[in-house]
């Protein structure tokens, strides 16, 4: 098989680069990857000397100027559509196409609240994250935030030593597609959910203690 290639300019730090492959058969027929071609959001983002300072997962969560500044706009904070971007997971796994919101309530949400600001992140069907999460959320309104507080994890953690029914979570460095919202975060996986659900009726058809 042939072997084929293509050069990107060189782009200045921090640059957020947009991409997208089209072929043309012989018949004329063409087709894009990722198959949204122009409207889809395969990122990357220039070394920005923004890596994960702290022992814990890395979440980089990249998007357009455009589409940062749009969700971040005061009329649309309280909104839920997902715009779309780019996740790199522990700078290894990509996830392209990824649907992008904020997450919690209007006092975390408001644009004057920067320490508050969580995100929700849907992934694509066809790659979840883990291999099941369909849908993550960003929690970075632990107490004192502004000094990256993760407290509420803390009790998480109890809750499931004495096997109380919590979702699970685990800590993680959260860059941001606005540098303000960089750093530690509870990163949320499930939720109470669907996925929630299904785990506790496994576990009690397991024969698993419950109280």
């Amino acid at each position: 098989d042939a072997g084929w290639g293509a050069e990107i300019p060189a782009q200045s730090a921090g640059k957020v680069v947009q991409f997208y492959v089209t072929a043309l058969d012989k018949q004329g027929a063409s087709s894009y990857a990722p198959f949204a071609g122009p409207a889809s959001r395969a990122l990357y983002q220039v070394a920005d000397t923004q890596g994960g300072k702290v022992s814990a997962h890395e979440l980089r969560l990249i998007q357009l100027n455009s589409d940062r500044d749009f969700i971040l706009q005061s009329t649309n904070v309280m909104s839920q559509e997902l715009l779309g971007g780019t996740l790199i997971y522990d700078r290894s796994e990509v996830f392209y196409d990824v649907g992008v919101r904020l997450h919690g309530s209007a006092a975390g949400r408001a644009r004057d609240g920067d320490d508050y600001m969580s995100y929700t992140i849907a992934f694509p069907p066809e790659h979840l994250f883990r291999g099941v999460q369909s849908e993550v959320n960003i929690d970075r309104s632990g107490r004192a935030p502004a000094a990256r507080q993760q407290d509420e994890i803390y009790v998480l953690h109890m809750f499931h030593r004495v096997g109380l029914p919590c979702h699970s979570v685990d800590l993680c460095y959260f860059i941001a597609p606005r540098t303000a919202h960089t750093g530690s975060a509870i990163l949320q996986l499930g939720a109470y959910g669907g996925l929630f659900v299904d785990e506790q009726r496994s576990t009690e058809w397991q024969g698993s203690p419950t109280r």
